[in-house]
């Protein structure tokens, strides 16, 4: 029947995108029925049927719950990170090429070149003056890895000025994600482009043995 009306179930990977949705729509409104209403419209444009009055209460609600967790979590971090850092953190917020800089190669050093590696510990010298307290930071509010894996993309995918309208907090918030995963990203790329250097090497050592014997 809805098939034939053009219409679908919600499934798993639609709804997982709704709440990404709603909880984004919380963070301008926290009315429940402006929740709704953005629920509905969601549903309406993707033609997808209006699931149970169950599934929609706990989604709504799962929203308004998330943004004011992250109310309480903006508030501690506000209070907890030192001024020193907090400037740091602005200053690459609201900075287009320092944030370029840092997201690199759209993932890193790809092929190990020169360039590419420099510009991967170009960033890691940058995060590094602040990872430690960024990492203590989170530690100390408890921030989950799922709420850590939904505000750094928010960095990795915006350019500044959709950043800058975030409030400071909420930005720097972001921001202290996103690094931490950067942060580490990179140690784990320049190990592997370490690794594969001196293999790189070793071979040609090999090479030039072989060469000279003959």
């Amino acid at each position: 029947m809805l098939s034939t009306l053009g219409f679908e179930q919600l499934t798993p990977s639609i709804k997982s995108e709704l709440s990404e949705r709603l909880n984004d729509v919380a963070t301008i409104c926290m009315e429940p029925k402006y929740i709704f209403d953005e629920l509905l419209a969601f549903l309406g444009q993707r033609r997808i049927a209006l699931p149970g009055y169950s599934t929609v209460q706990k989604l709504v609600s799962e929203a308004l719950n998330f943004e004011r967790k992250r109310k309480r979590t903006v508030n501690i971090l506000s209070k907890r990170m030192s001024p020193a850092t907090a400037q740091q953190i602005t200053s690459i917020h609201h900075n287009e090429g320092s944030l370029y800089a840092i997201r690199g190669y759209n993932g890193g050093a790809r092929d190990f070149s020169t360039s590419e590696i420099e510009s991967e510990l170009s960033s890691h010298n940058v995060i590094n003056s602040v990872y430690y307290e960024i990492k203590d930071t989170i530690n100390s509010l408890g921030i989950s890895q799922g709420n850590m894996e939904y505000y750094a993309p928010i960095v990795k995918h915006s350019t500044t000025f959709r950043l800058k309208r975030h409030p400071k907090w909420q930005g720097i918030l972001c921001l202290c994600c996103y690094l931490y995963f950067r942060y580490r990203e990179i140690n784990d790329k320049i190990i592997t482009a370490f690794r594969y250097l001196v293999k790189k090497t070793q071979r040609c050592f090999g090479f030039i043995r072989e060469s000279s014997g003959d």
